[in-house]
């Protein structure tokens, strides 16, 4: 399923005019806070790949990620879930406009709590997601907060795509689980925005690893 013409013309104008508007007229430069347009596409490529049905973003933002993924929903099928506490107080509700300009505004959740609240509570339900793109607080101790409890809600077979892999806080967490946990790097398309940064990076979680209750390895 690739993404209507109506969402991409959307998406398309926004990162043409490098600007996007908040629900009281308030502008945001585009390309400073959004996932460029290949790394949006490959995204989608591997959610086709994986037949994920359900999808899950933490931080909507101005809503470009989320607009591709919701693009791509079948009639009846879940809705895409987006986690963004702050797009009222932050973003004046950018995200939410651009997908109703993209007729998808039926098409997304989203939730208005911290990841690190929210997420926890999956665990013991029986809600699990197939894809989960982490592109929210990229502090430290967040982004691994959001791997390990978005590692409990998903699906065998699932992948999390963490996005801005070029800040050392982000590749940080990241490394904890890679070398850790074991947890598979399925690819690393080698995507670049504008100014050359690597954006995206997938991976496989597993559950299978048997640990010493001693363990660790230094990741950074």
């Amino acid at each position: 399923m690739s993404t209507n013409a109506r969402a991409r013309a959307v998406v398309e104008e926004m990162f043409s005019e490098n600007t996007a508007f908040g629900r009281t007229g308030r502008k945001f430069k585009t390309s400073h806070t959004s996932m460029p347009l290949p790394a949006c596409d490959y995204v989608v490529e591997l959610a086709d790949r994986l037949g994920a049905e359900r999808t899950v973003e933490i931080g909507l933002g101005l809503g470009v990620a989320s607009i591709f993924l919701a693009s791509r929903r079948s009639e009846g099928a879940a809705k895409h879930v987006a986690v963004d506490p702050f797009q009222h107080s932050i973003w004046d509700a950018a995200g939410l406009v651009a997908l109703e300009l993209a007729g998808l505004e039926d098409d997304v959740r989203l939730v208005q709590r911290r990841s690190e609240d929210w997420l926890p509570g999956l665990a013991g339900q029986s809600v699990r997601f197939d894809l989960a793109l982490v592109d929210g607080d990229h502090h430290f101790e967040h982004v691994l907060m959001d791997l390990h409890h978005l590692a409990r809600c998903l699906s065998p077979g699932g992948r999390i795509v963490v996005d801005d892999i070029h800040l050392p806080s982000v590749r940080g967490a990241v490394g904890f689980f890679v070398h850790n946990l074991g947890w598979r790097t399925t690819a690393r398309p080698g995507l670049r925005d504008d100014l050359g940064r690597e954006r995206l990076l997938v991976l496989e979680p597993r559950d299978d690893v048997d640990r010493s209750w001693d363990h660790f390895v230094p990741f950074l």
